[in-house]
């Protein structure tokens, strides 16, 4: 189960990543601290 996060972890990264880029830098640099944070799965 544990790779199961991982990888959901890593696709859900993929994905916000590719909406947050059409955002200017600004606020993008912002959102990577958010997502970061908030994602299932990648808390440290």
């Amino acid at each position: 189960m544990k790779a199961f996060a991982i990888a959901a972890c890593i696709v859900g990264l993929v994905l916000l990543y590719g909406v947050v880029d059409a955002i200017d830098e600004a606020t993008r640099a912002d959102w990577d601290t958010r997502v970061i944070q908030r994602a299932p799965g990648c808390t440290p």
